[in-house]
């Protein structure tokens, strides 16, 4: 790790030298533009070019001034950062393999180059090939797989569902971000105005949260007629995603540790219902 000082420029502006070897790896000269972001762990990513809403990016970071390596890798996901090379003095083995550990759940996303000092994480689509749209339908059927596993006792299923539903929201915010930036992520999705981002971001993670609830239920102790409300889920998100559903209807149970469950299933349903809502009217009545 390198440590330089801060200097105060003009009264105002504080300023610090890049790494020269940093510099001449990206082929940078004076005058050039750097792009700068602030991860959620206070970390700076610094990018350079001057064309931060170019699909393509490649950062470079040493290991050691990275204090969470499992947020910092889904922040660069979440942000299409395409390519990440790790560098290090010390080998931080936790460090690299609670790296490796997150990256299955980052659809993509994988290791290409490993060695003595480096490893280098990039992601190998070179293109979206799936869409919110089908993100939320799939997270949907998963829902119904999780709940006739559930029935059945297959835990191990449910797990894997799980995994599979954490892979498409975190796919999901990923399409997201990139939508806000790149005019043919939109069109693909359907997406016309920012306010509709925001709702597809909301829904993707309600959905998400269902599926957390489901997995949470307390199985053992549900009856028959609790497993027959609970299978009318997947059917009331398909009519309210991708019908013409205004409103799905509340499940109950005389259970109170499952009503408790239920409740935050309505309640999840509820908000999808709004979100959902404002998108149908947004086409209705300002779509070109």
């Amino acid at each position: 790790m390198e440590v330089r000082k801060i200097q105060v420029v003009g009264n105002r502006s504080f300023a610090t030298s890049l790494p020269k070897e940093w510099v001449v790896r990206n082929k940078l000269k004076a005058q050039d533009t750097i792009c700068i972001n602030e991860a959620p762990d206070n970390t700076l990513i610094i990018t350079a070019g001057n064309q931060p809403q170019q699909e393509q990016e490649s950062v470079s970071f040493k290991l050691e001034g990275i204090k969470n390596i499992t947020d910092f890798i889904m922040y660069c996901y979440e942000k299409n950062v395409n390519n990440i090379r790790f560098f290090w003095e010390e080998y931080d083995y936790e460090k690299v393999m609670e790296l490796k550990k997150t990256l299955p759940y980052l659809e993509g996303y994988d290791v290409v180059q490993e060695g003595d000092g480096h490893l280098e994480v990039a992601f190998l689509f070179n293109e979206f090939n799936i869409t919110l749209q089908k993100i939320m339908r799939r997270i949907i059927y998963l829902s119904k797989l999780m709940i006739e596993a559930a029935e059945q006792g297959k835990q191990e299923t449910v797990d894997d569902i799980e995994m599979s539903v954490d892979k498409l929201y975190i796919l999901s915010k990923r399409i997201i971000f990139a939508s806000l930036r790149n005019h043919k992520v939109r069109r693909e999705n359907n997406i016309t105005y920012d306010e509709e981002i925001l709702c597809y971001r909301d829904i993707c993670k309600k959905l998400e949260n269902i599926v957390d609830v489901i997995n949470e239920m307390p199985h053992k102790k549900m009856t028959k007629k609790d497993w027959e409300y609970l299978k009318q889920i997947p059917v009331m998100l398909e009519q309210t995603v991708f019908g013409k559903r205004e409103e799905s209807e509340s499940i109950f149970s005389d259970n109170e540790h499952v009503d408790n469950h239920f409740h935050s299933i309505n309640s999840l349903k509820k908000d999808i219902d709004h979100n959902m809502r404002t998108v149908r009217f947004t086409h209705q009545h300002f779509a070109d």
